[in-house]
């Protein structure tokens, strides 16, 4: 039966697409992705996610279609009648589905299927993502809200004694902890946090305490809004997912929390309303994750394949300027020598014309230098590098220009890092000379450098004139001076990138620009 069934579902499978590509776009990415040929329903990618995920080889599976990968035949059916119209339609699918895997055992997962048309036909790009341990939470949490909608207070006989009906509610009481208790007990990868009705917090388990860096009962009567990394809407951020809950019945978002001693992490953030038998409000049961790695490494992720194909596109740019760019360059100096030979008394015009024209020849030759620098890939020169060094250096290049105070705050002692010294200098150097050309009337830059957890951290801080709230300064092309490329910002986030570590900014218009530098601090600075 084995064999009949591979048989079967071998025919009229197409040949796999290129493996080279699929893996430059999906390498890295941790999900479980697999490729389907549209017509056929053959998969013709499977990546180490998928592999992981169902427990079949890409040998098991490569040239056969999905059908395995299904409860059963009218599962496999209902799918595609459901996903395959929607996704000829808009090119694109998102659900949840039943799946199983080489064991036989039945799992749910979240799928996103995208429609991805080449010249050799249409496949079905899709991943999948399983989703059976949030089904187990909201299982307990659908089983909790009916045990709890279960608490009927029976009402007794007018012959019935107070003091049995206080007992009967004692016990309900006890029973409903119980279950609460078990709960706060089970769930170890999320903080779970119950509050009343106004978001304070009345029990919580001990993974709250050591991702909120609470101890003990610290964490009693504190309001939600505390948790909140954005001082300012706090209270609108908790009015917000306290309403949505109490309205929808859940609530569910990622948002930047702060710990206790100050630190902030990205979190995801479900909320649950509880109720009474009788529909009223009682409290709401919170379930925090710590998503902050899982981010940064997405963000990171984008950010790279971003810049590698804008990379490929500016050698592209590069190549055919370039050679049309050398002829006219040639002819014009041919053109100059041939004047100045002859003794040609040529009109003031056309040598203004000549001077223009050499002017802007050497503008565009400078400008695919710079373009050439982007497209090609960021080779390090790996070495323990001191920070404070390479700002000094960096000063002392643009020390005089202008009426503007350099002040550097960078300890000597601070951490090393692995790093490229002069690519490190170079984006440095762009940093710097920009804060600088924003203080056109003078002004103060300061250079802070600090360690801050596993990275060393420096922030350039300028009182210039801002940069506008609709530029993005890491675009190419993206500059507010009259003669800007707008590839030097480009430049540094490729050689940040480059270095494992991350930039970003902050700015007021008339206010200053203050640049922020995180990058990895190198594990034999201490011996450096």
């Amino acid at each position: 039966m084995a064999s009949n069934e591979s048989t079967s579902q071998r025919r009229n499978c197409p040949p796999p697409l290129d493996e080279d590509l699929l893996v430059s776009l999906y390498n890295g990415i941790v999900e479980a992705i697999v490729v389907i040929e549209l017509k056929s329903r053959c998969i013709v990618y499977w990546n180490d996610g998928a592999a992981a995920l169902f427990g079949y080889s890409a040998q098991e599976v490569l040239q056969q279609t999905t059908e395995r990968l299904y409860p059963d035949p009218s599962s496999f059916d209902r799918i595609y009648g459901v996903a395959v119209p929607e996704i000829e339609k808009n090119g694109f699918w998102r659900g949840e589905w039943q799946y199983r895997r080489g064991d036989g055992s039945i799992f749910a997962a979240e799928s996103t299927s995208t429609l991805l048309r080449t010249e050799n036909g249409s496949y079905v790009v899709e991943v999948v993502r399983e989703i059976t341990e949030r089904k187990k939470a909201e299982s307990i949490i659908l089983e909790l809200n009916q045990q709890l909608a279960q608490r009927v207070i029976k009402q007794t006989s007018e012959l019935m004694s107070k003091t049995e009906e206080l007992q009967q509610e004692e016990a309900q009481r006890k029973q409903v902890e119980q279950i609460l208790g078990n709960l706060l007990r089970n769930i170890t990868n999320y903080a779970v946090l119950i509050t009343d009705a106004t978001g304070r917090v009345v029990d919580w388990n001990r993974t709250a305490n050591r991702i909120l860096g609470y101890e003990g009962y610290d964490m009693l009567e504190q309001r939600l809004s505390l948790f909140f990394a954005d001082e300012e809407r706090r209270q609108l951020l908790l009015e917000k997912a306290l309403n949505e809950a109490s309205d929808q019945g859940t609530f569910r978002d990622y948002q930047s929390l702060v710990r206790k001693d100050g630190s902030r992490f990205y979190a995801r953030v479900i909320m649950f309303a509880l109720r009474d038998d009788a529909h009223g409000l009682q409290g709401f049961l919170v379930l925090l994750r710590d998503d902050s790695q899982e981010r940064s490494l997405r963000e990171k992720l984008r950010e790279k394949e971003h810049l590698a194909a804008i990379g490929t596109a500016a050698s592209m740019l590069a190549h055919e300027i370039g050679n049309p760019l050398n002829g006219i360059s040639t002819t014009v100096q041919l053109l100059e020598r041939f004047i100045g030979r002859e003794g040609i008394k040529a009109p003031q015009h056309m040598l203004s014309t000549l001077k223009d024209l050499k002017s802007e020849i050497d503008r565009l030759t400078a400008l695919l230098n710079e373009f050439k620098t982007i497209a090609r890939p960021q080779k390090l020169n790996l070495h323990p590098v001191k920070l404070a060094m390479v700002v000094q250096e960096t000063i002392a290049l643009l020390e005089g220009r202008g009426d503007v105070q350099i002040v550097s705050e960078c300890p000597p002692d601070l951490p090393a890092i692995n790093g490229d010294s002069e690519k490190l200098k170079q984006a440095f150097f762009n940093l710097v000379k920009n804060a600088v050309e924003a203080m056109p009337y003078g002004g103060k830059l300061t250079i802070k450098g600090y360690p801050c957890d596993d990275a060393v951290c420096v922030d350039i801080i300028d009182t210039g004139v801002g940069i506008p709230d609709d530029l993005k300064v890491f675009d190419l092309f993206s500059s507010t001076k009259p003669h800007g490329t707008g590839l030097g910002l480009f430049i540094v986030q490729q050689i940040v990138l480059a270095h494992d570590g991350a930039i970003s900014y902050s700015s007021a218009v008339e206010q200053g620009t203050t640049f922020h530098l995180s990058l990895p601090a190198s594990t034999a600075s201490k011996s450096f």
